[in-house]
């Protein structure tokens, strides 16, 4: 048979083979999968999934609605993605950002439910709770994070932090009245404030005002505000706000955005100092108008105390009743209470599915734009894995240039960079401090994703 095929057939199959075998030993940039887990369960009782990656969920019975309102039934699909690793979340273009500030992260993850082939949403009366894997004895403080509007599985550069799980997790409550500025007009409405697209279920206060964007408040301004009344006698009015604890008044504008502020009760100075910073991180709040419809500035009092609010989980009998349960298939060591799970894991009362994130803010005290002398392309992306942080920043392109936003000088990370040559994939790697210098240009060297993924765990 050999004979019956001519020298052009030879040649044809020749260069056949060789490509496969190149083609095999290629890494296909469009093919990168992440940790995915796939549940399917039932929606008329409660359920705990377990991901691969250590990422614990507790669903309570009915908790998702379809499309139309209506509540979902029957068999409900769940579809878990994990981003724990750094090559993971470098892969996926994650970030660790919120708007121009650094975050710290503690692992993000995406969830999908899904009935019908619909995609579901949670009950707005209803939570999940998210656990996520922290390392044993880590009493890092974090926050919940939303990427709202996203439905990539990739590609998330920016977070919102979720006010309600950032309130609970507080030890000073916020309490706040407005009064509509007389300079303005005769009007004196007197009236409780409420920030722009707030919910207040699960923070188990007493209803007495809409609350505040919280504020992860040191130790020692904590301390200082649980022992000093910071009584002071409002001579214009007769009454005595001391119980309230620190009182502050700011100024808001037409639009709703806070113009000024200042305290009005006597504090140390690092307790001024950290109150400023708190008033620095406010929402946009609802634009006000009078009794005229006429929207006017307005006089926001903002009083500070503490009064541990109790987060949502921990008043979920359904949640608690949980660790009941026997998962011994699944968990490496069994969790029996409350006490132990909060000593393991990260945990939030989840309001909705998409991406979460498990993070805080990270404040440097002096930042710089960091620039890369590289040529910029749509093939290649330039990101950031910082050393002694636990972040991961993608740059920006801006006026041509890659740029990496308000870094934090001194801190050492590594810049990473990947291009995408036509299928096959070039990265390069250079430690840096940073610095106001720029970046000299990268060298790229082919790679496939398992080395990649190597060189980028040994950071």
């Amino acid at each position: 048979m050999f004979n019956k095929i001519n020298y052009h057939q030879l040649v044809f199959i020749a260069l056949l083979i060789l490509t496969i075998s190149c083609e095999k030993g290629k890494p296909e940039m469009d093919k990168i999968q992440f940790p995915t887990s796939e549940f399917a369960i039932s929606t008329s009782k409660d359920t705990t999934l377990f991901g691969e990656q250590g990422t614990r969920v507790f669903i309570g019975a009915e908790t998702f609605l379809l499309p139309d309102g209506s509540m979902a039934k029957g068999k409900i699909n769940i579809e878990l993605k994990e981003f724990y690793s750094k090559a993971d979340v470098l892969l996926a273009d994650l970030s660790t950002k919120s708007g121009d500030r650094l975050l710290e992260t503690g692992g993000m993850i995406y969830i999908e439910a899904t009935s019908g082939g619909k995609k579901l949403e949670i009950d707005p009366k209803k939570r999940i709770t998210v656990h996520f894997p922290k390392e044993k004895g880590d009493s890092t403080k974090m926050d919940l994070f939303y990427a709202d509007g996203i439905e990539k599985e990739s590609a998330v550069t920016d977070w919102e932090i979720d006010t309600v799980n950032t309130i609970q997790n507080n030890k000073l409550k916020l309490l706040t009245y407005a009064w509509v500025v007389s300079s303005y007009n005769n009007d004196d409405t007197n009236e409780s404030y409420k920030i722009e697209y707030f919910s207040e279920k699960g923070t188990y206060w007493e209803s007495i005002s809409s609350h505040i964007l919280s504020y992860k408040f040191s130790e020692q301004t904590f301390n200082e505000i649980k022992n000093s009344a910071f009584a002071r006698d409002r001579t214009d009015s007769g009454y005595r706000y001391g119980d309230y604890g620190l009182e502050c008044k700011i100024l808001v504008s037409k639009e709703g955005k806070v113009k000024r502020g200042e305290i009005t009760s006597m504090a140390k100075d690092f307790v001024g100092r950290e109150i400023y910073d708190c008033l620095n991180t406010f929402p946009r709040l609802q634009s006000r108008k009078n009794k005229f419809g006429k929207a006017v500035e307005t006089v926001l009092w903002l009083y500070i105390w503490d009064n541990e609010a109790i987060p949502t989980h921990k008043i979920d009998e359904e949640y608690i009743n949980s660790f009941d349960s026997k998962y011994a298939e699944y968990e490496k060591s069994p969790i029996k209470n409350m006490d132990e799970a909060e000593l393991n894991y990260y945990i939030f009362s989840v309001s909705k599915l998409g991406w979460i994130n498990c993070d805080r803010f990270y404040d440097a005290e002096e930042t710089t734009d960091l620039f890369v002398q590289n040529p910029v392309n749509s093939q290649t992306k330039l990101k950031l894995v910082f050393s002694d942080i636990g972040g991961i920043l993608m740059a920006d392109i801006i006026e041509g240039k890659y740029v990496f936003k308000k870094m934090p000088v001194g801190s050492k990370a590594t810049i990473i960079g990947i291009k995408n040559d036509d299928g096959d994939m070039f990265t390069a790697f250079k430690e840096v401090e940073i610095s106001k210098e720029p970046i000299k240009e990268l060298n790229f060297t082919e790679t496939t994703l398992a080395e990649f993924r190597s060189q980028v765990e040994k950071l």
